[in-house]
């Protein structure tokens, strides 16, 4: 993706879907007690910024723990209200790598 400084900034969403049949979290009561269950990752997103990201040039959001669940597509906004962000600023030459259902 290649975004100018100054760009409007993209809607929340997530780089990809929840693989077919995947289980989101869950609590499961089996003879091993309550357990937190969730589809393992099956794919990761790493970019790394060939300039600064922070307020002049833009950076990235991200919404932590949101690949658990595919039903909070639509309510990013949620997660700015109630400050749930993790903002990408970083530098140049910096890896910045997440959970392809993270939005």
């Amino acid at each position: 993706v290649y975004s100018k400084p100054g760009a409007p900034d993209q809607g929340w969403h997530a780089d990809g879907d929840h693989q077919k049949g995947a289980q989101d979290i869950r609590w499961n009561t089996s003879m091993d007690g309550w357990k937190n269950h969730l589809a393992d990752a099956y794919a990761l997103c790493v970019f790394i910024p060939l300039i600064d990201l922070d307020d002049e040039t833009g950076y990235t959001q991200f919404w932590p723990a949101s690949h658990q669940s595919r039903g909070l597509a639509g309510f990013g906004p949620v997660a700015q209200i109630t400050d749930s962000v993790w903002n990408g600023k970083c530098s140049a030459g910096d890896a910045i790598w997440y959970d392809y259902r993270t939005m």
